[in-house]
């Protein structure tokens, strides 16, 4: 029967007038303009109550979720409580989101509540059932809403409802599952409940392997439902004659799980039946961590996406949930069905950017993971099974083993994919997985492990497809026959042999498709228009090169077994002499490389040296695939009758090894005794190292400039070209000066030139303090370590404020930190001229000291959220309604479900560890955190340890002299002033 709520609905006559006006305006309510860009948010919603015990761990879960989604996210309430749906869709639009995918964190998409959510949403024009009481309040969205599916018969519930169930059992073969449900008001609705629980219920017992029950059934609570949870528990006991093992299937514990599910089994004997305790009766308070993989799945089926493929003349998408259905069928599932689906998210649209995927008749996958991936099952469904390759050993895969690569036969294009460490968690994942693997695991490291793949699966659902993935689109050798017939030669045809990827196939391809477009640009060279020398002989590279340069145009003229030095390949156009010659860096092959190679073709390798070489071959493979050409090659060109100089990048020769050629690009010196040494590359760098800066007598000093892809991901434009300076048999022991050259044309207006060098741990580019001469176009600045070193365009800095002093700050350990800040006009005193840097800080002051520092614009109304909103200063209130839009201050939950802000308690260190971090996540993106090594660390709440770990990382906060951290101390304003201006030269010199 259908119940109208009215008592928090009730739309005022200006409310109701508002409604109609934006209905008769010329944009359709819940349409984004035409061309406007897509900025997508998440609305959880869920139905709510007055029971805190029942609405707090929907609060903690949603706070989670905001931190995990890369986009805006709300928590509306359907019902009781505040916010409702309304303002929740409020706050996105105040986000300026344009897109809002809604996910009802509810057990079943069958009743009236999901259609009165409809309603509130402008999904459907009426409420469903006829006459109802006074409307419902509708929510005004500024753009597109799409509406998910609940949580219905996710395989991760029926995972909980599993551990749920298992820890009841007792013996199995004479217990019988119950689960317990709402049910739904209408005979519709209460098909899909049933369909629902009997489809749990079967994946309940496929994950209880061994400890599979006699049976599972279902009841209902709401009455006139049939079974009625009371008939189940009968029919279980005394027809069955067995154990009712009962669990609730719910989202959160209140007065069904605590008082309506009790009174009814107390109708049967204590030994007849088992009920879980209390913090274990609902999805939330049993596993919140998959209760939150549900939403993040709901939305990201809709967020990410989803690539049309067309399989017997029938065109279709390919979704989220498709694929985990079709890895289920496989024995298979998440989150290897997740990585599948964001795979072809990237692969199949960038090699079929105009059409579906021509599936089963074009698309090959290759992957060095091994066969048993879970990720197979579904690209067996999209090539077919035998164009599926996957190449790798179960019992081991390394960091490059996640490497995938799609390709078009029709068009022989490819996109390589790898997953990138940081996805897993850390490159220690795979050692850790090796372990449970082989059986040779602790408990502690299988239960890391499993928190590892749940952390796996949250990055896969929720992360941009550049957070997780490396990827490139390679196109395939193009030549032209002797009849100038087309002709095209993918990565496939050279490298890829029955169960590996070809080492010599893998660099023929790299060496040949570089040495193509230097030599010929986008023009296809003709078969017999260039000739190629090698020192790689081996089986596949003649197979390779008689493929594409044909018989009589290639020479082999290594040594057997090879040597790095043979790793080269000399491409000579016939009609210019003009010769390209490509040399593998040593730096590319692991120093036990060769003696492996040697050992497996002399036939003395044991297996465990068989598969060691076979690892080390997939590193080099990788590096070829995915590595920029100046970190595994060294390049020159010549032409026959010329000295040697060259266009090329440097490097240490070709052609089986030599001295560097000279070169417009690099210059190295030998470093002079006593003398100041030199060395210039004409117009792009200079480099003084002043007598007694270098240690050692043959030391040799090298400056050579590297490819602009280097300076890819610092975020600012390039002013002129990256150098790479560097040390040769020899130790910097003192300081040296480096001149950068620039474009001034470059420059806008509004920018000024700034030298940075690269932190090549973490690669992170940071500024340094140098000299600018405008007029000469160079930057000049003194270091004392190398690295590669580049001029950017910055915005132009405001004049730098006068430091501010307090009269109590003379001597202070923080005073020339807080006289900056105050300066700057973030900080201030108090009218007696002091600064009290020993006080502690409170909650309002270090968010309004923050939201000067980052500049936010002032809120104009306090976030709705916050109960206690009148106890903020007026001075304050502008601030705090900022800092909460932006995220950076959440409130703390209580336990009637409302959240405060708490103006005026003071911070503690580990309050603003967090929130350091989760500035830095917003500036400068995710952050690895350092491992902690406090002495204190365990007091550290588990909540925050990443958030400290990402702050430690940075270097916003440390420890104190005696190794602890001290988590729950209060900051004082001088700690707090410190840690501030930490924070910003962090997110400056991202």
């Amino acid at each position: 029967m259908w119940k109208p709520k009215v008592a928090k609905r009730r739309l005022t006559g200006l409310l109701f007038l508002v409604l109609l006006l934006s209905l008769l305006s010329l944009a359709p309510h819940g349409v984004a303009w035409a061309g406007e860009e897509v900025k997508p948010g998440v609305l959880i919603v869920v139905h709510g109550t007055n029971d805190p015990t029942w609405t707090t761990p929907v609060w903690e879960a949603a706070y989670e979720l905001r931190d995990n989604f890369p986009y805006p996210v709300a928590l509306g309430f359907l019902e009781e409580v505040e916010p409702g749906i309304p303002a929740a869709v409020e706050q996105l639009n105040a986000a300026g989101v344009n897109k809002i995918v809604a996910v009802p964190l509810f057990i079943a998409s069958y009743s009236n509540h999901i259609e009165e959510i409809k309603y509130i949403l402008g999904l459907r024009e009426d409420l469903p059932g006829g006459e109802h009481g006074e409307p419902l309040e509708r929510a005004r969205p500024q753009g597109e809403v799409v509406l998910t599916p609940a949580v219905d018969d996710h395989p991760l519930l029926a995972e909980v409802l599993a551990e749920q169930i298992g820890l009841l059992v007792e013996d199995a073969g004479s217990e019988i599952g119950v689960l317990a449900a709402h049910g739904s008001d209408s005979a519709e609705g209460q098909a899909g409940w049933v369909d629902n629980l009997r489809s749990l219920g079967s994946q309940i017992q496929e994950r209880l392997g061994s400890n599979r029950l006699k049976d599972i059934k279902y009841g209902f609570l709401f009455e006139g439902l049939t079974p009625s949870l009371r008939e189940a528990v009968y029919e279980a006991v005394y027809t069955d004659g067995a154990t009712a093992l009962v669990v609730p299937v719910m989202v959160s514990e209140g007065h069904f799980t605590g008082r309506t599910i009790p009174g009814i089994l107390k109708e049967f004997p204590n030994d007849a039946y088992r009920y879980p305790e209390n913090g274990r009766r609902a999805l939330i308070t049993f596993q919140k961590s998959s209760a939150n993989r549900i939403v993040e799945w709901r939305a990201a089926a809709e967020l990410w996406p989803r690539p049309e493929v067309s399989r017997d003349g029938v065109t279709t998408e390919l979704t989220l949930d498709g694929c985990q259905e079709i890895a289920r069928a496989a024995g298979k599932g998440y989150p290897c069905s997740v990585l599948a689906f964001r795979l072809a998210g990237v692969a199949l649209p960038a090699l079929w950017p105009d059409r579906p995927a021509a599936a089963e008749d074009d698309l090959l996958v290759f992957s060095l993971l091994p066969p048993e991936a879970g990720s197979k099952p579904v690209f067996d469904y999209l090539a077919g099974p035998a164009d599926v390759k996957y190449l790798g050993n179960w019992r081991k895969i390394t960091p490059v083993s996640p490497t995938f690569i799609f390709a078009n036969k029709a068009t022989g294009e490819m996109v390589w994919v790898h997953v990138k460490p940081d996805t897993f968690g850390g490159e220690d994942f795979f050692d850790l997985r090796n372990r449970v693997v082989n059986g040779r695991a602790s408990e502690e490291e299988q239960a890391a492990l499993k928190a590892r793949l749940d952390l796996l699966l949250k990055n896969l659902l929720t992360r941009p497809a550049e957070a997780l993935f490396t990827w490139k689109k390679v196109s395939p050798l193009s030549i032209s026959g002797p009849d100038g017939a087309p002709l095209k030669f993918s990565y496939a045809d050279l490298a890829v042999e029955p169960d590996t990827l070809c080492l010599c196939g893998s660099f023929a391809f790299r060496a040949l498709s570089e040495a193509f477009a230097t030599l010929y640009g986008e023009r296809a060279p003709r078969r017999g228009e260039f000739t190629v020398v090698t020192g790689w002989v081996t089986k596949c590279t003649s197979e390779a090169l008689e493929l594409v340069a044909g018989e009589g145009n290639y020479i082999l003229q290594g040594s057997e077994p090879p040597k790095a030095g043979d790793f080269y390949y000399a491409v000579t156009d016939k009609d210019t002499s003009r010769t390209l010659v490509i040399k593998g860096k040593s730096q590319i092959f692991p120093e036990d490389f060769f003696a492996l190679r040697d050992k497996v073709k002399n036939g003395t390798a044991t297996p465990e040296e068989k598969a060691r070489l076979k690892e080390l071959k997939e590193q080099v493979t990788w590096s070829l695939l995915f590595k920029p050409t100046d970190e595994i090659f060294s390049v020159r060109t010549y032409t026959k009758g010329d000295s040697g100089n060259g266009d090329g990048g440097g490097g240490d020769g070709g052609g089986g090894g030599g001295a560097p050629a000279p070169s417009a690009e690099r210059v190295e010196k030998p470093v002079q005794a006593g003398a100041t040494t030199e060395a210039e590359v004409p117009g792009k760098v200079k480099v003084e190292v002043p007598a007694g800066a270098v240690s050692g007598a043959n030391a040799v000093i090298k400056a050579a400039v590297v490819g602009s892809e280097k300076a890819a991901g610092a975020g600012m434009p390039l002013l002129g070209r990256v150098v790479d300076v560097t040390l040769k048999d020899g130790t910097l022991t003192g300081k040296i000066t480096i001149t950068l050259s620039f474009d001034k044309s470059k420059i806008a207006g509004d920018q000024e030139p700034a030298a940075f060098s690269c932190d090549e741990k973490d690669g992170r580019w940071v500024r340094r303090e140098g000299t600018v001469d405008l007029e000469k176009g160079t930057v000049t600045v003194t270091v004392d370590h190398l690295t590669l070193f580049a001029v950017f365009a910055v915005p132009k800095e405001a004049p730098k404020p006068e430091s501010v002093t307090f009269k109590d700050m003379a001597g202070h350990w923080a005073e020339e930190t807080v006289g900056r800040l105050a300066g700057m006009g973030v900080i201030s005193g108090y009218a007696d001229g002091t600064f009290r840097p020993d006080n502690e800080i409170s909650r309002v002051e270090v968010t309004t000291i923050l939201v000067r520092a980052l500049k936010l614009p002032a809120g104009t109304a306090p976030d709705p959220k916050f109960k206690d909103n009148a106890s903020i200063p007026d001075w304050a209130r502008g601030a705090v309604a900022a800092a909460a839009k932006e995220g950076l201050v959440r409130g703390c939950p209580q336990p009637d479900g409302t959240v405060t802000f708490e103006a005026d308690r003071p911070v503690s260190r580990v309050e603003m560890a967090a929130l350091g971090a989760r500035i830095l996540e917003k500036k400068i993106g995710t952050v690895t955190p350092a491992e902690l090594g406090f002495t204190d660390t365990g007091n550290i709440p588990d909540w925050a340890r990443a958030s400290v770990g990402a702050a430690v990382a940075r270097g916003i906060v440390a420890g104190y002299p005696d190794g602890t951290f001290r988590a729950k101390t209060p900051m004082t304003r001088a700690e707090a002033a410190a840690m501030i201006l930490r924070l910003l030269d962090a997110v400056r010199n991202r």
